[in-house]
């Protein structure tokens, strides 16, 4: 009887621990709704705010930013969350200075007239590198390129 108590005792404590799984992914599945549910809320709400302040609101403007004010309220009281913070930073100023040198702020150039590829960037100051050969540059001969140096006697 040993052996049978035991397991029915692990399956009781695996059917625990499953019980408390779900409910731990039922929780955030419900607070992840609610963040959407207020999100949707506050975009709305600024949306009229907006339209009011422009001069386009319409007859039922002041009322429908009530009623969200309201299910704002309702979420809250309800333990919702409401993240205020602003999702979209201010543009930079017009009269911004320039980016410094070297530094990219938008896509690449666009290739050169005609399809053809940009050369390389030159080599790098104080080496000698050869560079590699363009496209369709026949490979050199065999036995006309120097082989690498044995490991170990570079740098010494």
């Amino acid at each position: 009887m040993g052996l049978l108590d035991n397991i029915k005792q692990g399956a009781n404590s695996l059917a625990q621990s499953v019980n408390e799984t779900v409910a731990k992914g039922q929780t955030s599945m419900d607070q992840s709704a609610s963040r959407k549910h207020a999100d949707a809320l506050l975009r709305d709400l600024g949306g009229l705010v907006y339209g009011r302040d422009s001069g386009r609101g319409t007859p039922t403007t002041e009322s429908d930013i009530e009623r969200i004010n309201a299910d704002l309220r309702a979420v809250e009281a309800q333990g919702g969350v409401i993240d205020l913070m602003p999702k979209a930073g201010p543009p930079p100023p017009a009269d911004s200075p320039p980016p410094p040198p070297g530094t990219t702020t938008g896509p690449p150039p666009p290739p050169a007239p005609g399809g053809t590829v940009a050369p390389p960037p030159p080599p790098a100051p104080g080496g000698t590198v050869t560079p590699p050969p363009g496209p369709g540059t026949p490979p050199p001969p065999p036995g006309t390129v120097a082989p690498p140096p044995p490991p170990g006697t570079v740098g010494s």
